[in-house]
Formats: structure tokens, sequence, C-alpha cells
């Protein structure tokens, strides 16, 4: 066990230890009123949202709040109901929080929380919820009069704990807060609110050498589920699916420990960290994906190539669409590259039909549509585009911020992109890359105990009945519970049913998921490298033993110390940006580069525990491939607005095959950026 690397554990509340309402329509719904028009609400949005902070800084009385808050929902409403609905935003303690804490205190760890409230929250919590007791000490922004994420407050804790800022680790759910914690000298994590936040701080606590028990990588049910769990069967005979669940997946216990990878996403990025955030997808309509195709097809040949566009659907849920119109498996559709599901996207597609024409040329389905039609005689392969061309609408942002985004884009115009993989290709789960591992170590009930399990990697509330009923073999139950875009969980499921093994009902998903997760796991190790190149400044800096990436033909060659010398033309086409520095995807054909290049790619694959063997052998190893450390983002334009939804900030670039857009909206807007929906600001507690 490594050094304990901290003295003190402080916790935000909100999101973290407590669950709180975000949404303005719940909090309607708790005190039973009506939410304000639709129309209006951006606007009553702001007013709550500066009536709030004031309020927990200190500023502003709970009446005059209360009075702001009733007004957004009716000007004559009483300033009771705008009390009421403030007293809605606390909703309940989330489940072994106080077990955490009492753990700590075993250990030794001080704790305490720092939080951004007020009175009215403050004295509820105190007085229903059990793990604010046990904390040593308790700050409050309205009682301190000072406010995450202000460099104060974190100096005002410091001195009370007594301790040295780089010993004192804070959990909190908010960017912001994490980073203000940070610039403070402090350690932060940032917590998923909507998943296992107990399960989250164990991991990363253990990550850190605090021992805080074997439970740490758990989903522990509740107590009144775990009592479900324990109890006897009922008397009654077992239905076919409960009867046909091999053993494996009736009781947790038979899996190993649950893996403990570290996160497959990157710390920084290059540019200094932006602080705008903004939303990104609110509608699919904001944002706009097109294929940038890499050649024309010929109008000649056994495979039909097909423009398609779709609206919120995901890339296996489209195999299975067109799968089923023009009546071929899956394995008979090419495809270039895989689309984000909530996006507008066009591109295209191939579908081997040799000898005959497609049954029916139009697609009745609401969310995809057939654009155009011919033929070429080759599958469209993984790769075969030249870019994405991509123009994206950010919500949250005051339009005439569009100056400060437009700079930052030009500057990326120039530099180039980091060419990390987004959080997109780890599954909102944050865990594709476990399930590569698992997959390539043939850890097939790991792998389902992962995938429809309590244990493992964190998962959202809604999921926790349907993971208790596999757990106690209810598979049929569990079956009915998944959603129709569940595709591996479902798949997983009716196999078990059937009768199946393990590692079939893991690999029945099809090589499409199979395949996914596996990259993925590459993907992880691939960011690290570039994480790490990126922190030695070598990002886009040719070493000699380094393998140079070729952005034209996508080849690599070796450089040695003679092509780094003056007269030489590969610093010339390196600055033109021709070439650039690459890392490793690893694989069966592909081996680590030389020199110090080398011993960073073998780091990367040391910081998830194993070594480029596990990619080299076995009947699922992957080929493996080298990816440009960085890439160039072209055609850059940026502008301010309003539409019907209220104002955005739009942003359009074009990225080169393989290259992701929410990289670059990261460097463009910072860590608060935020995916889907605009949240009510309920409170950061």
């Amino acid at each position: 066990m490594p050094e304990r690397a901290i003295d003190a554990v402080m916790f935000d509340l909100g999101g973290v230890l407590v669950r709180i309402r975000r949404e303005w329509t719940a909090q309607c719904a708790a005190v039973d009123v009506v939410p304000t028009p639709r129309s209006l609400e951006p606007l009553m949005r702001a007013k709550r949202s500066a009536a709030l902070d004031a309020w927990q800084r200190g500023d502003q009385t709970l009446e005059a709040c209360s009075a702001i808050w009733a007004s957004t929902l009716d000007p004559d409403a009483p300033a009771s109901v705008g009390r009421a609905l403030l007293e809605s935003i606390v909703d309940a303690p989330y489940q072994g929080t106080v077990e955490l804490i009492d753990d700590l205190h075993a250990l030794g760890v001080v704790t305490g929380c720092l939080s951004n409230t007020n009175g009215l929250h403050w004295e509820r919590m105190l007085r229903e919820f059990p793990a604010l007791s046990r904390l040593q000490h308790r700050l409050a922004s309205h009682e301190v009069l000072l406010a995450k994420p202000e460099p104060a407050i974190y100096a005002h804790a410091a001195e009370v704990l007594g301790l040295p800022a780089e010993r004192i680790l804070l959990f909190d759910d908010l960017a912001e807060n994490c980073e203000g914690a940070r610039r403070a000298g402090w350690q932060a994590y940032q917590v998923d609110h909507e998943g296992h936040t107990a399960a989250q701080m164990r991991a990363h606590l253990v990550h850190l050498g605090i021992a805080v028990g074997e439970r740490i990588m758990n989903h522990e049910p509740s107590a009144e589920a775990h009592a479900r769990l324990s109890a006897p069967a009922p008397s009654s005979a077992p239905s076919p699916a409960q009867s046909s669940a091999p053993s494996s997946v009736r009781s947790s216990s038979s899996a190993s420990s649950p893996l403990s990878l570290p996160s497959p996403l990157p710390a920084r990025g290059l540019l200094p960290a932006g602080t705008l955030g903004g939303r990104i997808k609110e509608r699919p309509e904001d944002f706009l994906v097109e294929e940038l195709p890499l050649y024309e097809p010929s109008g000649e040949g056994e495979h039909v190539y097909v423009g398609v566009q779709k609206q919120d659907v995901q890339h296996v849920e489209l195999v299975a669409i067109l799968s089923k119109h023009f009546h071929v498996p899956a394995s008979a559709i090419g495809f270039a590259g895989m689309k984000d599901r909530r996006a507008v996207t066009r591109q295209t597609v191939s579908i081997h039909l040799p000898g005959r024409e497609p049954a029916a040329v139009q697609l009745n389905h609401p969310q995809v549509m057939l654009l155009w039609m011919t033929r070429h005689a080759n599958k469209l392969r993984r790769g075969h585009l030249a870019g994405n061309r991509f123009a994206i609408r950010v919500r949250g942002l005051d339009p005439l911020k569009a100056t400060v985004v437009w700079s930052r884009l030009k500057e990326l115009a120039r530099i180039g992109v980091p060419d990390f993989y987004g959080p997109q290709r780890f599954g909102y789960r944050g865990n594709n890359h476990v399930m590569g591992l698992q997959v390539l170590q043939g850890r097939w009930e790991d792998a389902l105990e992962e995938l429809l399990g309590l244990r493992g990697s964190a998962f959202p509330e809604r999921q926790q009945e349907r993971r208790e009923a596999f757990v106690r073999g209810e598979l049929a139950a569990a079956l009915e519970q998944w959603g129709r875009n569940d595709h591996a969980e479902r798949s997983a499921l009716r196999a078990l049913i059937a009768g199946k093994s393990a590692e079939h009902a893991v690999l029945s998903g099809g090589s499409i998921v199979r395949d996914f997760w596996i990259a993925a796991l590459q993907s992880a190790i691939f960011n690290r490298t570039v994480l790490r190149r990126l922190e030695a400044g070598t990002l886009g800096t040719l070493l000699d033993g380094d393998r140079a990436y070729h952005h034209r033909s996508g080849r690599s060659f070796r450089i040695d110390a003679s092509m780094l010398e003056a007269g030489s033309d590969v610093l010339p086409r390196l600055h033109a940006f021709e070439l650039s520095p690459s890392g490793l995807m690893p694989g069966r054909d592909f081996a680590p580069a030389e020199g110090v290049p080398g011993e960073i790619e073998r780091a990367a694959c040391a910081d998830f525990g194993i070594d480029h063997a596990v990619f080299a052998e076995g009947p699922l190893a992957p080929t493996g491939t080298r990816r440009p450390l960085r890439v160039p983002v072209t055609n850059p334009q940026c502008e301010g607005g309003f539409d019907e939804h209220g104002p955005y900030i739009r942003v359009a670039f074009d990225l080169p095959a393989g290259a992701f857009a929410t990289v670059v909206l990261q460097e463009l807007l910072g860590d608060q950026m935020t995916e889907g929906a605009a949240p009510d600001r309920a409170a950061s507690l």
C-alpha cells in the first residue's frame, strides 16, 4: 500500500453527501405547483440563480430570496411558495456516506465539509442527515461569508484544519470548485452526482493509499436491498429464467475483485484552463456532424453506398435499422466512422448487395433518412474518410463571450489540438476500457458483473433495481427493465436465460460492441501517452526513437538523431503540420517506439497495470496502429446569436478522421462545459 497522501478529507454536501433536486420541474413537483412557462424559463432561471448565490454568500435574506423565487413562478405568488421551493432542493442522503466517514475516522483521517449553502438547508441537514453530525469540521458559506471557488474560503479552511494545503483533499461535484481547490494547493476529485458517490470516493481514496476497506470498489446495495438479497429464497419453484441462470450470476461473491483502473480521460489540456463553461448537445440539432469523404464512389460494384442522416440514434441501433431495411446481416454493412448519438449526423455507409437492388429506397423511420444511393466496388472500412465537419451551438453562454472563444479557437487552428479520445469513447459510465481489459484477459464473470451487476464502476441510481435483480438471479426481471438502447446488457441477459456461458453472454452483443470495448482500452492507454508528452512539453516535438506520423498518408516512420539535425527536411515538415509525433494504440502488429518515446508508451500501459503482451496474444488481440499525438483544426468559425431557444455561441471547424470535437470544445470552454439538457442550477450546497 502506498504511503498515505492526505491527512484530511473535506466534502461538499449537495451532489456528494446529500442528493439535491437540481431541476426546476422537480422542485415544482415536490411542492405541487405548476412550473414557469417554458418561454420565460431562461430569464427566470437566471433570476433564481442570482438570488440563490446572494443568499448563500450572506448578501441577501431568506425572505428576499424566497420572494424572488416565488415571483419567477408567478408575479402574485406569496413568498411562502418561494420558501417551499427553496426547501425542496434538499432531497435525501446518499447511501454509504456515513460508513465512509466512519472508516476514515478509524484510520485517523480528519473529516469536514466545505459547502456553499444557507441557513435553511444547513439546519435541516444537521437535523436529519447523520453524515453531517459525524464530520469533525463543518464550514458553510453563509456562516464564514465566503464561497467556493473563491481562494479565501480554501485558505480559511486550511487554517481551521491546521494542515498544509497539499495534505487536504476535497470531494466536490462541480469542476470549478475542484479547480479552485487545486489552485489553492489542495488535492481535489470531482464526483459524479448521478452515480454512487460513496463508491467513487472510496475508489479514489484507495488510489491515494487510504485503506478504507474492501468495499471501496463495490456498489453495495442499500440496507433494504441487502436484506432482500440475503433473504432465503421463496418456497415456490423458481421461474425458468431463474433456474437456467448459471450459478455464477446468482451471487456476486463468485466474481473476483472488480478492476480498479485510472480514469481514461485527460487531466489537463494544451491551452490555459478555460472557465467559460456552457452546455453542448442540449438538443440534437445543436450538434451537427457531416462526414468528409475520402473518395467518391465509382457508380459500379457489389456494394451500395448510401448517404444517411440520423438524429439521436446510437451507431449500433443504426446498423440494426439498416440491416432490417436492406435484408442483410450486420456484417454486410460498412462504415467509415461511428458518429455521436445525441446529434444530427450525415455519413456514408455501404451495403453489400451483389446482383440485386434494394427492395425499397425509402426508409420509414422517424430518426433515420436515406439521402442518396450509388454503387462502388469495395466495402467502406473504418477510417475511409477525410474527416468531419462540425457545427455546434453552445448554450448557457453570453453571446458576447464569442470573442473569447474565437481567440482560443484561432490559437488551436495555429498550433493544433491534442488528439485525445473524448468521453464518448468510454461510455456514459466511463468503463468501456474496463470491459475491454476483462474481455482480453478472459475474465468473463467479472465482465458480467461490470456490465449487469452491482460491483465495479459507478452506475446511475436508476439502474439499482435491475442490477439487484441480476444478482438475485432473476434474469427475466432484469431484462424487462433494461431499455431498447441497452444493447449489450439485453443481449447478455438473453444469452444467460438461454443457458449460455458467461463468455457467450459477454460476447453476444456482437463484434462491433466487443471491438469497441477493446478499442476503448487501447484509447485509454493512448490518452495517457498524449498526456505524458503534453506534460513533458514534447507534444509537437519529434524525439530520437519517435515514430513520425505522416498526416496525408496515415503511415509512420522511425526518427533517428540525424533527422533532427539542421538541414534535414523533417523539422520543416513538422512545423508545417505535415508530420507529428505518434503514439501507440497497442496491438499484435505494432510495438512500442524506441528510446524515450518507447519508455513513455510502456509507462502508459503500466498506468493501467498491464504491459503490451496482453494485446499481442489470444484470438481477440487487436492488430493495433499508431495515431498522431496532435491534429490540425481547420476552417474555424465562431459567432454569437439568438434563436427560439435562447442565446448561443456557434463554433464550426473541421477535424481529421478519428479526432473528437468534444476535445476541441474542452480546450475552448474548460472543465465546466456540460453535455445534455440544461440543468436548473438549484444549489451547490
